[in-house]
């Protein structure tokens, strides 16, 4: 029922601002459903309600669940795999290193600022 699609590559030209080429993206585009699949709904036991009688995309499907009725917790750790599947191991370790040292830098000013 749930499925994952390749687009092909986005219509528009790009131009090359060294030599003024317009030339065709090479990449193409792929869509994942990461949420609100059928086990999702079953597992979490997630609300549905009854299509709205004027909706026209897919009149096979009955019920609606909507993104908002899931655990945000759980949500947002989807979203983080699946984002983290992306991005090269040493790139992600540099993210988070910067992330630890911004974190360190505001619990010393907020110190400061208790201290004041």
């Amino acid at each position: 029922m749930w499925t994952e699609y390749t687009l092909a590559p986005r219509k528009h030209a790009e131009n090359n601002g060294q030599t003024g080429e317009r030339r065709e993206p090479e990449a193409a585009e792929h869509i994942r459903r990461l949420a609100v699949n059928a086990e999702q709904i079953a597992r979490y036991d997630l609300p549905t309600k009854p299509r709205k009688e004027t909706g026209r995309r897919r009149p096979d499907i009955l019920e609606t669940v909507e993104c908002e009725a899931w655990p945000a917790a759980e949500l947002r750790r989807i979203l983080r795999q699946t984002i983290e599947e992306y991005v090269p191991a040493q790139a992600l370790a540099a993210i988070r290193a910067g992330e630890e040292s911004e974190r360190e830098y505001l619990r010393i000013f907020a110190d400061q600022l208790d201290a004041a």
